[in-house]
């Protein structure tokens, strides 16, 4: 059965195509961690992603931004690419670097008598590149994934697509180990307490994605979520008798097209 396509849908094809051929040399630069950054995104999940991300900036949902709140500009000026993807070796976790050429726009409202600091990136020149990440799950390669952002380290402003990289490269890939970050401890002396504690691990470390305590489910308030599924705690009572809850994080609800969701198999 032929599927009519729309022009979002043409639009968001030939956007993926350029992604997937995006960024990459063919001998190994390690300034831009090409050594690393060897996993494609797969199709389904291109389309997934990116469809995600682009309703994420129109809802202004976390660090994700409706533009034309702001600027002198709309969201379909974005020009989106994948700047990283990894998988965990089951395909069941995933963290993706999303990065944005954005127009460097005027603001709405006039802030300053010189016209070069009413922009959104007054140092900047006429383009600008950012980076955020997304993390994800899922319960099986069938299913779509639960997406939310990693805040850890981001990327704005940047008049360079390879200086962006570059910087996401030095946190992942060296800094991500001893980057200290509050830990509901799920066992031991610190059993319920919060502990900031270093990861441990750098993104493609090998244990990263079965040892990292980034991927350790809350056991004690949060029915089994992940650390970057909650925004933090609340303490419920007094005392001894007091009891920490989790907070969630709650990405906006998004009604997928048929055409991304057909190509996951039993998803509805």
């Amino acid at each position: 059965m032929e599927i009519k396509k729309t022009l979002f849908q043409v639009l968001l094809y030939i956007t993926v195509a350029f992604l997937q051929s995006c960024g990459q040399t063919k001998k190994p630069n390690l300034e831009m961690y090409e050594l690393y950054r060897t996993q494609h995104l797969e199709y389904r999940d291109s389309l997934f992603v990116f469809y995600t991300i682009q309703r994420w900036n129109d809802s202004n949902f976390d660090v994700f931004e409706n533009l034309s709140k702001m600027y002198k500009t709309t969201n379909n000026s974005i020009m989106y690419f994948n700047d990283g993807s990894f998988y965990s070796p089951d395909k069941l976790k995933l963290i993706v670097w999303e990065g944005e050429r954005i127009p460097n726009s005027a603001t709405i409202i006039k802030y300053s008598p010189d016209s070069l600091s009413n922009r959104m990136c007054p140092s900047s020149g006429d383009t600008v590149y950012n980076i955020r990440v997304l993390i994800g799950f899922r319960p099986d390669t069938n299913s779509i994934w639960n997406l939310f952002p990693l805040n850890n380290e981001l990327v704005g402003c940047f008049e360079s697509r390879k200086v962006s990289i570059n910087i996401m490269g030095q946190y992942y890939f060296n800094k991500m180990k001893d980057h200290t970050m509050w830990r509901l401890m799920q066992s031991g002396q610190y059993k319920g307490e919060e502990v900031s504690t270093p990861y441990g691990y750098n993104l493609q470390d090998k244990g990263f994605w079965n040892k990292c305590w980034l991927w350790e489910k809350d056991t004690i308030t949060a029915d089994g979520l992940y650390p970057f599924q909650k925004k933090g705690y609340n303490y419920i009572g007094y005392g001894s008798n007091g009891k920490l809850r989790a907070i969630p994080v709650e990405p906006p609800k998004i009604s997928y097209p048929r055409y991304i969701l057909n190509m996951y198999g039993d998803s509805k």
